[in-house]
């Protein structure tokens, strides 16, 4: 696929520590375990073949999830390689979004498979595999609820509460004949469509019509789709959450870090508590907290005294829930896990965790931020053309380059700050004589000043105006460059559902990019079509 990048530092939309990550991750030295490149991951893998990890409990656990749906071989093989001390996996997570959401649910994934294969070939003797965690203990259903495509926000409208992924369906064949509809009628609109009505068979919760939809999207390149809300995986994890509890040290840890981070300019990500826990009951997912002698689970009467909370969590480990400050331990307790790889909000909380996992004794992976990704289609490529810019020339601010379109357009300079700096030096000494004259002229002389260089500043501001209006249709086609593009100043992958850019090109697309999404790159990818 035509592609080319562009340096993070010249992305707008980018946060400052996200960039700081891509650029120059040695700031970072102190707060993760291996740098994020070729020589970390190698390293990680070293260390990694000297941890024990229950092979046969998450083999057994992928294989038994796996029992309602159909695998490609290349996923069978590769829950079978997991078995191997030689094989190891690097993981992305999201929450369970509806139809995968905004675009980089999927660009995640393929930078993901993209470095699992080139890690294969890389490292001897060793099997790396993709794998893609959908958070489905999450609450938050008005983050995970809504998807755009094509202009139109369709929304899975519901009153159910709790965790998402134990949602029933209910409302959701609304939301599947308003995006049949958006979709339309070609070969890979009909791909897509047998592709929900597959996931929705036989599935009764969320969790269960999400786990078939991505884990079908992928098949053909062995990802591993995989539910962490799973007892028996709960049960192996449950000697941390009595740790959690009962020594609560995860909080001040992480607080630490974050103090850290903050000397370096670097805010606070996420709000770690004194439990870092959750309690699950149907419809519900509440905190715990610790008052006095009780451990008690907020909205609710139940509490529980020390014992008592330990024995529910190793007789119950399925009612707890990891948060935000747990989930990345529970994790990498798992799997034989190198690597993470997620956006730069996730990393800037991963950040954050070092010293927790010194404390607990889990091994921390090497933090790999994702790619990320604009496409520009046939038309739009057209348009920038005919407007005389380059596709690069897009990630300009929209009045810069606005600006650069009239300048283009005209033959005298639209700008009148070289007439305005000629005023302020002829101004100057008009100042100067007056003052001599009499020094209370000064003052005055400085005011007729500032006033006389705004009105210049007024009658620059017509020129452009006028000029901007005899090229209002060229201005207006700038302007929806720069909205679809970047809705909203933010990214496209942020905003646009992939199945926007999936039906032009149907599953080939992904063949296309996996090539280049490679995380290892530090650089934007911008996919063009000629």
């Amino acid at each position: 696929m035509p592609h080319f990048t562009i340096p993070f530092d010249k992305v707008s939309a980018l946060s400052t520590r996200d960039i700081a990550y891509q650029l120059h991750p040695d700031q970072f030295s102190d707060f993760y375990a291996y740098s994020p490149d070729l020589m970390g991951l190698k390293k990680a893998i070293e260390s990694r073949s000297k941890t024990n990890v229950d092979r046969d409990l998450l083999v057994k656990t992928l294989q038994d999830q796996a029992k309602s749906i159909v695998l490609s071989e290349a996923q069978i093989g590769n829950i079978e390689n997991l078995a191997n001390a030689n094989t190891y996996t690097v993981i992305t997570a999201h929450q369970p979004s509806l139809m995968t959401g905004p675009a980089y649910f999927v660009i995640k994934a393929l930078s993901t498979i993209n470095l699992a294969q080139n890690l294969t070939k890389e490292a001897q003797n060793t099997k790396i595999v993709p794998v893609f965690i959908i958070g489905s203990e999450d609450h938050d259903f008005e983050e995970v609820n809504h998807f755009n495509i094509f202009n139109k926000t369709i929304t899975w409208e519901s009153n159910q509460k709790g965790p998402v992924g134990r949602m029933n369906l209910e409302g959701l064949d609304e939301v599947i004949s308003q995006f049949n509809d958006v979709l339309g009628e070609s070969i890979n609109a009909t791909y897509i469509k047998e592709l929900i009505a597959y996931a929705k068979l036989d599935s009764y919760t969320y969790n269960e019509f999400v786990y078939k939809f991505v884990n079908k999207l992928f098949a053909n390149y062995g990802l591993i789709v995989a539910n962490m809300d799973d007892v028996n995986l709960k049960r192996h994890f449950s000697q941390y959450m009595v740790k959690e509890v009962v020594e609560r040290k995860s909080e001040s840890l992480i607080k630490t870090t974050q103090d850290q981070l903050e000397k370096l300019g670097f805010s606070s990500q996420a709000y770690p508590r004194e439990i870092n826990l959750f309690y699950m009951t149907p419809g519900a997912r509440e905190r715990i907290v610790h008052e006095g002698d009780q451990f008690e689970v907020l909205n609710s009467e139940i509490s529980w005294n020390e014992s008592e909370i330990v024995n529910e969590i190793t007789t119950h480990p399925e009612r707890f829930s990891p948060n935000v400050v747990m989930r990345p331990l529970y994790q990498e307790v798992i799997w034989p896990n190198i690597a993470y790889i997620g956006g730069g909000g996730e990393l800037a909380y991963w950040l954050e965790r070092k010293s927790q996992f010194e404390y607990f004794g889990v091994h921390f992976p090497v933090l790999i931020r994702r790619n990320s990704l604009v496409m520009v289609n046939k038309s739009q490529v057209n348009h920038i053309e005919k407007l005389g810019f380059e596709l690069k020339d897009l990630f300009e601010e929209e009045h810069i380059l606005i600006s650069r379109y009239l300048d283009s357009k005209t033959s005298f300079d639209l700008d009148l700050s070289a007439e305005i700096q000629a005023f302020e030096t002829l101004f100057a000494g008009i100042t100067d004589k007056a003052s001599q004259a009499d020094k209370s002229l000064e003052g005055f002389a400085e005011a007729e000043k500032t006033r006389m260089i705004k009105q210049l500043e007024q009658i620059e501001s017509r020129i452009k105006r006028s000029v901007k209006k005899q090229e209002e249709v060229s201005v207006n086609q700038i302007q929806n460059l720069k909205s679809k593009l970047f809705p909203n100043n933010g990214l496209q992958e942020r905003h646009d559902n992939f199945f926007q850019f999936f039906l032009s090109k149907g599953p080939e697309i992904f063949d296309e990019l996996i090539p280049i999404l490679d995380p290892l790159e530090k650089e934007f990818v911008v996919t063009f079509d000629e």
